[in-house]
């Protein structure tokens, strides 16, 4: 699959969702990563740390 989106508002939702992601030294693996998913014209970040969560929707090209 190839899209295309901004590197800066990509780096930005990124870093916002690595900030909970890092947030605490889980111990589920699982929680350690950002969900990427490309629906329609948007990517859809998602990551959560089970007590905060953070989505972010950016358009694609």
């Amino acid at each position: 699959m190839k899209f295309r989106v901004e590197r800066e508002l990509l780096t930005e939702a990124l870093g916002a969702a690595a900030r909970v992601a890092s947030n605490r030294n889980n111990a589920m693996p699982a929680l350690s990563g950002v969900h990427m998913q490309v629906k329609g014209d948007a990517l859809v970040l998602t990551c959560t740390d089970n007590d905060l969560s953070v989505r972010s929707t950016l358009a694609v090209g």
